[in-house]
């Protein structure tokens, strides 16, 4: 299974023989025909198709390689079996009666069980180290959790997802907005009333213990604009509303999982 684009990753073998020294040599190339990063994408399934390729053996050969097909596709190549671009799709499989043109080749699985999802590749369970040397460690769904805390070296532990909000650029009393920390910890609202105060209420969507929140407030005109956390019995305490004008105001919340809690806000920053 692909855990990125793999054209570049996706080689054909060809033998040239030099007709005056009879001396063959070996290629290795990225130039599988049709294949290229939309017809190639991260989560596809590749099966093997019976070819090897050995390195001391096959000339050329850098390293042991596997001929596979992508069944949506039909492009055929080799790949580093062990390269990072890959990981491991259960190989004990049973033949299938039918599969098109391909009558030994298994369904893509379907899990029975209550979550139903289609079969990727395997979980992870083990004592020792997961090293990432270089890449990334991400989840599509889901989280990333420790039980001693999960630390970083060097660099950062964060979200980089920036949500932005629907602009406030009428008058008056606008739509209540939801932030969902779902989509990230950091979250972006302008607020441009042309010629009187507006406000708006924002609720919050329930959230893990520990999720953080914050809002980033940019104010662009001289109008007031009043900010109320949580409607009614919304589980969101804050230390009252916030009004803005010209400037940059950020503020910050925390959820104990219940409810959302204030930890700090800005006076406006220029």
């Amino acid at each position: 299974m692909t855990a990125a684009a793999f054209n570049l990753d996706f080689f054909t073998y060809t033998l040239t023989t030099n007709p005056t020294t009879n001396v063959t040599t070996g290629a290795i190339s990225a130039n599988v025909t049709g294949a290229d990063s939309t017809t190639c994408p991260a989560g596809r399934i590749l099966r093997e198709n019976g070819q090897k390729l050995y390195p001391g053996v096959n000339v050329g050969v850098p390293t042991y390689m596997v001929g596979v097909i992508d069944t949506k596709t039909l492009l055929t190549g080799y790949i580093d079996p062990n390269s990072p671009i890959y990981a491991v799709y259960s190989t004990a499989l049973p033949f299938s009666p039918t599969y098109g043109a391909y009558p030994n080749i298994q369904f893509n699985g379907v899990d029975p069980g209550p979550g139903g999802l289609p079969d990727e590749g395997p979980p992870v369970f083990t004592n020792g180290n997961i090293i990432c040397v270089s890449g990334n460690i991400s989840t599509q769904t889901g989280s990333i959790t420790s039980a001693n805390g999960i630390v970083a070296t060097t660099g950062q532990i964060r979200t980089a997802a920036v949500t932005a909000l629907t602009a406030i650029t009428t008058n008056g009393a606008q739509t209540t907005q939801t932030i969902d920390p779902t989509l990230g910890a950091t979250f972006t609202i302008a607020a441009s009333p042309p010629s009187g105060p507006a406000s708006i209420t924002l609720v919050f969507a329930s959230a893990a213990a520990g999720s953080i929140i914050r809002l980033i407030i940019n104010a662009t005109t001289a109008q007031n604009t009043t900010f109320t956390f949580g409607a009614a019995a919304s589980d969101v305490f804050s230390v009252g509303t916030l009004i803005t004008n010209n400037g940059k105001f950020v503020i910050s919340f925390v959820s104990d999982g219940t409810n959302f809690y204030e930890t700090g806000r800005t006076a406006a920053q220029a």
